[in-house]
């Protein structure tokens, strides 16, 4: 039992280390801070010096603008806050945020699907199509 609660609580560490990355990496280009070293003359030097992808960074960044005020201690992974980043907007993103922390996985992915205009997956006609495809796949 302490493994699991060890686990749970290194996973939990990550998602919110995930944030605070976002929010600093913010933080230093917009103070340009990054200057700070003389051999550094622009962000692009910063983050290669750094050893940081630029998708990478841009990425960490805008989850943090988009939900860094509604994270806490319990901050969802952050796999599903960049599934949202094309669907969310500065009017959904509390409540985005917040079934991206309590929604179960299969709900959480549903949810997506019908926000992008997909049907859901309780109405579409191809639902059990994956798992017929993976029984037969796996039949010997």
């Amino acid at each position: 039992m302490k493994y699991r609660q060890k686990l749970k609580a290194a996973r939990q560490a990550s998602n919110v280390a995930y944030m605070l990355e976002g929010e600093y990496l913010s933080k230093i280009k917009e103070t340009k801070e990054y200057l700070e070293d003389e051999h550094i003359n622009d962000w692009t030097s910063y983050l290669k010096e750094e050893k940081y992808k630029y998708s990478y960074v841009l990425q960490k960044m805008n989850i943090f603008k988009k939900f860094g005020k509604y994270a806490d201690k319990d901050c969802p992974p952050s796999s599903r806050l960049r599934a949202l980043l094309p669907i969310v907007n500065e009017d959904n993103a509390k409540e985005w945020y917040y079934k991206a922390k309590e929604l179960l996985a299969p709900d959480f992915d549903n949810e997506i699907r019908v926000a992008k205009g997909e049907p859901d997956q309780d109405k579409c006609e191809h639902k059990n199509l994956e798992i017929d495809q993976y029984e037969r796949h796996t039949r010997k």
